[in-house]
């Protein structure tokens, strides 16, 4: 089984779309750590095309290499390590329904968005997938969401003058709908939950949760063992001057975890 990764980290937004920059210390930085370490300890082998930073992390590049990822894994199927670091966001909806989504360049990649491109890939194939950004768990709840396609985000004391672009391409990607398709084998861990606290200030130039899954790599058999470093290490940062800090969270999408029990993170086998 062949490894690919494709790495994704958003430094700022574009003004144009999101009205503001969206700063995001660390992020470019965050990829390149692990974009060395990959190199250097994974068998994973990666180039620069794997990575997705600043100005070129658009939706369209980045949905062009999965897809052509998922294309070669229905002839071999294959080992996919996708890492995203930025800001995430999340919004209620009217029927109380709450959408997430990551803040790319150019615009937001939707939770459905993420889904379904992942669900193109060979059931055989293998994909890991860490996500450092607030409210970066909403990205894989398992919730039935039905959004009010006759509402979306209400216009409110926001003063951007893009916002109505916002709201527009918000509500039209309301309509994407989830794919039912079978998931392949998939192993995620999301640096928060439903919150929006994810330390981008970090240590050594990284986002602070980046920061100790790259210290963990090494030092865990497993995949669930790593899961358990994280959880343990952000235990004792619960809480915080702004409110309760939400642990690591773990998610799996398709009930065969034997692979990621049974072999060392970004270590594949062939």
């Amino acid at each position: 089984m062949k490894g690919y990764a494709v790495l994704i980290g958003v430094e700022e937004t574009n003004i144009k779309h999101f009205g503001d920059k969206n700063h995001a210390p660390n992020a470019s930085t965050s990829v390149e750590a692990i974009y060395n370490y990959l190199k250097e300890h994974s068998t994973i082998s990666v180039s620069e095309q794997d990575k997705f930073i600043k100005s070129q992390a658009i939706l369209k590049d980045i949905e062009l290499r999965l897809e052509t990822l998922a294309e070669i894994s229905h002839n071999e199927p294959i080992y996919l390590f996708l890492y995203l670091v930025g800001h995430g966001m999340n919004q209620k909806l009217n029927s109380e329904d709450i959408f997430t989504f990551f803040k790319l360049y150019d615009q937001m990649l939707f939770e459905n968005e993420l889904k379904n491109l992942l669900k193109k890939f060979h059931w055989n194939s293998k994909i890991f997938c860490v996500i450092d950004s607030c409210n970066a768990g909403g990205m894989f709840d398992e919730r039935f969401i039905a959004p009010d396609y006759t509402f979306g985000i209400k216009k409110n004391n926001f003063t951007s003058l893009s916002y109505d672009k916002i709201i527009n391409l918000y509500n039209r990607k309301l309509n994407i709908e989830l794919d039912y398709k079978r998931n392949c084998s998939t192993f995620i861990i999301t640096s928060v939950g439903q919150t929006e606290w994810a330390n981008m200030d970090g240590l050594n130039g990284m986002f602070h949760f980046s920061y100790f899954f790259l210290k963990f790599l090494e030092k865990s058999k497993n995949y669930c063992e790593l899961f358990d470093h994280l959880k343990e290490k952000f235990e004792i940062q619960v809480r915080t001057p702004l409110g309760d800090y939400q642990m690591p969270q773990k998610f799996t999408l398709n009930s065969d975890t034997t692979y990621f029990k049974t072999n060392k993170p970004l270590i594949i086998k062939q």
